[in-house]
């Protein structure tokens, strides 16, 4: 994730901006060449998502031994082929159980607080969810009719003037609106954003302010979401979002995500009569865990209790299982955020760059012909992986500034 949209790894350059481990941007120092024939591996996580990367990219995770030292944020960085050697707990491989995590640091990742918006973020929310997909009108259902027809007029800052709430055979309502507060048709929004006939959640919604995230979470909440979880003392602590709409429930999943929280995607088919038309259509539901109540309407809110996180798998991605995949093409970039680590894929998941001490001692050995390096490890494999990131830092290298090596130091 970037500001100014999803990027590919291989498509970043020097002096670009991406996001920190703490949400706020940081910039791209050096994207190093893309390097093939590579071993890969496809990391998979406890939310179901995935990542490949190769066996020498570097990954921050709290292992079961360091997390029982009870220290904040203990953990280390460590190599894809690392976690891979130690993927189970000791003792508990026949049980599968994972030993490393990732922590969910950030809270909300934002661009520009003061970026205004081109329609409401509650009524986008609402029409994603329950709008006509050829204009601006909004079903809805007959026990919300007044709490959500106030909410949308208020999102909007219009009066009953200019929208019109009308009752259906079916017993719902359609609601109906001539313009926003500035007078601008919403059909025409719709269109002038792409979204007519096209519902999905731009990527400017996602990485706006935090205030604005809410108010579009909630309008897709109270439209499509439901409460989900244990009930055992009457309160429900995780919500879950439904649609057909695969394009809107991995824009949903990016959004959920970019808020600090872990989101969980399931398909399965229609079992519930959620699309009369199409009984066997697949049936998306984004499932999470939030920190403050996600939605507007009396109805549901009153029915969700808002609790921290005090439960681990809330707040961290735990590895669940690595494969060796296809080799394809990797590369390493150096960030300048302030403790290496930068946020990837549409999970906004936290992972390691190329450090600058790999940089650093290179340097040192080109440039400084009088000083030796030395590198210290509290583990052979960690010396040789520090090692190994010197030489490929190295052969990335133009020949014109590399002084010629006879042989690396075998360890």
């Amino acid at each position: 994730p970037t500001p100014n949209g999803f990027v590919k790894m291989g498509d970043l350059q020097d002096g670009d901006t991406i996001f920190g481990s703490d949400g706020n941007e940081c910039r791209v120092v050096k994207a190093w060449d893309v390097l093939y024939d590579r071993k890969c591996y496809e990391i998979t996580f406890s939310d179901g998502d995935t990542v490949v990367a190769d066996e020498n990219h570097n990954w921050f995770t709290q292992s079961s031994v360091e997390r029982r030292r009870k220290v904040n944020n203990s953990g280390s960085v460590k190599t894809t082929k690392e976690i891979l050697d130690t993927l189970y707990v000791k003792g508990n491989v026949e049980n599968l159980k994972p030993n490393h995590r990732i922590p969910i640091e950030f809270e909300n990742v934002e661009i520009d607080t003061q970026v205004e918006l081109p329609i409401s973020p509650y009524y986008l929310g609402y029409w994603l969810g329950d709008g006509g997909s050829w204009g601006s009108n909004i079903a809805i259902g007959q026990e919300d009719k007044d709490a959500s027809s106030s909410a949308l007029l208020q999102s909007l800052n219009i009066d009953t003037s200019n929208a019109t709430l009308s009752e259906c055979s079916d017993g719902h309502y359609n609601m109906n609106f001539k313009s926003n507060a500035d007078g601008n048709k919403l059909t025409t929004l719709l269109k002038s954003n792409n979204l007519h006939r096209n519902k999905h959640i731009p990527y400017e919604y996602i990485v706006s302010s935090r205030d604005n995230k809410l108010e579009l979470l909630r309008g897709l909440m109270d439209s499509d979401g439901s409460i989900a979880g244990n009930n055992y003392d009457g309160k429900w602590r995780s919500a879950c979002f439904y649609n057909t709409n695969k394009t809107l429930i991995d824009d949903f999943y990016s959004l959920v995500c970019s808020l600090g929280w872990k989101a969980t995607v399931k398909k399965n088919t229609n079992s519930v009569g959620y699309n009369k038309d199409n009984p066997t259509a697949e049936i998306y539901r984004v499932v999470f865990r939030p920190d403050v109540n996600p939605f507007k309407i009396k109805r549901k809110a009153d029915k969700f209790e808002v609790k921290p996180a005090i439960y681990n798998h809330a707040k961290f991605r735990y590895i669940k299982k690595i494969r060796e995949v296809d080799s394809r093409p990797v590369r390493c970039i150096t960030v300048d955020s302030p403790d290496n680590l930068f946020l990837c894929n549409r999970s906004f998941t936290l992972t390691s760059n190329t450090t600058i001490v790999t940089i650093f001692a290179l340097w040192t050995a080109l440039f400084k012909k009088d000083q030796n390096i030395f590198v210290l490890a509290n583990k052979e494999d960690t010396a040789k992986m520090i090692l190994s990131r010197i030489r490929m830092a190295y052969e990335q290298m133009d020949n014109w500034i590399k002084s010629p090596i006879k042989e690396f130091t075998k360890t």
